[in-house]
């Protein structure tokens, strides 16, 4: 260990690199981790001139506001007539079509064929315009003509592509067969039979793309399954080739010779995942990352910062915050709003879709408002983005935020942290019980901030709570059937996930481990319990993650625990989960909220 001694963070990182220097797996007390580096605070929101505040945002007259109020209330009350007099009263009626069609599609009003048809001549291009249209097709009498279909979101034009030989063609579709019989063989479990179906026809069947992807997928599957050997041959050949898809192979030959301590072998496998994945922040930071553990592990300590600094160029990654940790450098992010003047504010509400969206937020529709300043970004022209960007900030719509800020930062048009990591003002039914920065982590991966988002096996709302958990945590069993709609209740549906995440924490084999935590939220404690027994990760936390068997899992955990330390950062929190990490450690969590 006398090399440890050439520099600082090298000193640091030889605390949580070397095998047998990890912790032990913590039953409660939260990990020693050490001194405390740095944080940036929130700095103060510099005022752009001319910037629009928010105070001077509005669509609807005073007057206008309140009958729309009140036009909502009376259909929440199913008071129908009571609304249709409250409308005739209106001077602006932007946001009639939105006031009819949440009218059509409750549940307590059944709307007829002909006021369905009507509303789609005149409201065809509002975003829920596919479901009012699929009712008015599902009411419409046999000899009646067909309602006005929905405004299409965009004209694609496809362009001719290459065309194929018949013999391609018959080689085409062999590789596909033999890729869906493959994946087949890999979904079940069945790695040998998978290898054995890809020698049979993988050099002259497959490109050299398909060739390294599939090889990757099938060393993989042994890695998960604890077949080391195996998976560092077969990464290392799906790793050699020049294919686009070298990146996995490379990876899990280093997982798999970290594991079986070759780590010369494993530094040498992570470099070349690092250079294959191409600056992809999630991918290029994981593997640097581990190439520099890998590095030092070999007692080759002179190359450790050349790895750690590439991983630290992705500061907003987990890995690139941990590298960041050991080198000793302040995380700096900036939280200013993204940038709105006064002539980005008049083009964007020369947009109808702006214009209603500003409407519904002045009367309190936020879901109906974010939903419309997002179906106006799938619609408009990409010089219009930053300019939604800054307005959906000053309104508070997390999810346009987010996901506009997502597509502007990707094609590096417009960063902004802000929105990127958007704190709603949401508050669980019961307050805050567990940290807001926490929350906000799990919402942020789990839905994106969408209230009404719906997954494919059924997990609905802002936490993503199956029905079945919902009514077990909230020990109400009507929400599995005619109470479901109320998982979309922001507040409610909170509550609910901050009680799922109390009782995951409540476990004994879980505790506040946030790996552990993370980890059940996302493929449930069963399998989490089970994959603990099974799994071989040396008592590494690092490996650990990299080690549990479902994909899914494995990015969730890393995706989860990252927001919750760039919401503490937000927060002008200190971040101990990221020291105790840093410092070979488990994250246990301790509420800072209570602190404060």
């Amino acid at each position: 260990m006398k090399h440890c001694s050439t520099a600082l963070a090298v000193i640091l990182f030889c605390a949580f690199v070397l095998p047998g220097v990890a912790q032990t797996v913590p039953q409660g007390k939260p990990a020693e981790s050490g001194k405390q580096l740095p944080l940036s605070l929130s700095p103060p929101k510099r005022v752009v001139p001319d910037s629009v505040r928010i105070e001077e945002i509005f669509v609807l007259s005073p007057a206008d506001r309140e009958l729309y109020r009140q036009i909502y209330a009376a259909q929440n009350r199913a008071d129908w007539a009571e609304a249709e007099r409250l409308i005739k009263r209106l001077d602006d009626r932007i946001l009639v079509g939105q006031v009819l069609s949440d009218r059509y599609l409750s549940p307590r009003y059944k709307g007829s064929f002909d006021e369905l048809a009507r509303w789609m001549r005149n409201y065809s291009d509002l975003p829920m315009a596919d479901r009012i249209y699929k009712l008015a097709l599902n009411r419409k009498p046999p000899k009646a003509a067909a309602p006005t279909p929905p405004d299409p979101d965009s004209l694609t034009v496809t362009p001719p592509g290459r065309i194929y030989t018949p013999e391609e063609l018959v080689r085409i579709r062999a590789a596909r067969d033999a890729r869906l019989e493959i994946q087949g063989f890999l979904d079940q479990g069945l790695t040998p039979q998978a290898e054995q179906r890809f020698w049979a026809s993988g050099r002259n069947l497959f490109d050299k793309d398909q060739f390294s992807l599939i090889l990757g997928k099938i060393a993989a599957s042994y890695f998960y399954q604890g077949n080391d050997a195996k998976a560092l041959a077969l990464g290392t050949s799906s790793g050699a080739g020049t294919g686009k898809n070298r990146y996995n192979g490379n990876w899990i030959a280093g997982l798999s010779a970290w594991r079986t301590n070759d780590y010369r072998r494993a530094a040498t496998s992570f470099e070349k995942a690092a250079i294959a994945a191409d600056n992809e922040p999630w991918t290029a930071s994981s593997a640097a990352f581990w190439a520099a553990r890998a590095r030092l592990a070999s007692r080759q300590p002179e190359q450790v910062n050349v790895w750690l600094d590439q991983a630290a160029r992705f500061p907003k990654t987990f890995y690139g915050m941990l590298a960041a940790r050991q080198l000793g450098r302040d995380i700096n992010f900036t939280w200013e709003h993204p940038p709105l003047t006064r002539r980005d504010y008049d083009r964007v509400l020369g947009e109808k879709a702006a214009r209603r969206s500003v409407a519904l937020w002045q009367v309190g529709q936020l879901e109906a408002s974010d939903w419309e300043m997002r179906y106006l970004w799938r619609r408009s022209d990409e010089t219009l983005h930053p300019l939604l960007l800054g307005l959906a900030a000053r309104l508070d719509l997390p999810s346009t935020q987010i996901r506009v800020a997502k597509a502007l930062d990707r094609k590096q048009i417009l960063s902004s942290n802000s929105a990127l990591y958007p704190m709603p003002t949401w508050t669980p039914k019961d307050g805050f019980k567990v940290d807001r920065a926490l929350i906000f982590a799990f919402m942020r991966q789990e839905s994106e901030f969408s209230i009404r988002a719906v997954s494919s096996s059924g997990a609905r709302g802002l936490m993503q709570l199956m029905p079945k958990t919902a009514s077990y945590i909230g020990r109400d069993q009507t929400l599995q059937d005619r109470n479901g709609e109320m998982l979309y209740d922001p507040s409610f549906n909170m509550q609910l996930g901050q009680r799922y995440i109390e009782y995951l924490m409540g476990k004994d084999y879980l505790g506040t481990n946030l790996f552990f935590v993370a980890g059940a939220y996302n493929g449930g404690p069963g399998n989490l319990g089970r994959w603990l027994q099974k799994m071989n990760f040396k008592n590494d936390p690092l490996l650990f993650m990299e080690t549990i068997p479902a994909e899914e899992t494995r990015d969730y955990v890393e995706k989860v625990v990252a927001n919750f330390w760039i919401y503490q950062m937000r927060m002008g929190q200190k971040a101990p989960t990221l020291d105790a990490v840093a410092a070979g450690g488990w994250p246990m969590y301790n509420s800072q909220d209570r602190d404060m």
